[in-house]
């Protein structure tokens, strides 16, 4: 259930970075 909810975060917490210039999503998953 930990390991679900991460993964839920991730995905909310996703779409472009305008500091980054990339997606956050993947970088909290592949983190």
């Amino acid at each position: 259930m930990e390991n679900n909810q991460k993964i839920t975060a991730a995905i909310l917490a996703g779409g472009k970075s305008q500091r980054m210039g990339t997606n956050k999503a993947f970088l909290l998953i592949n983190n």
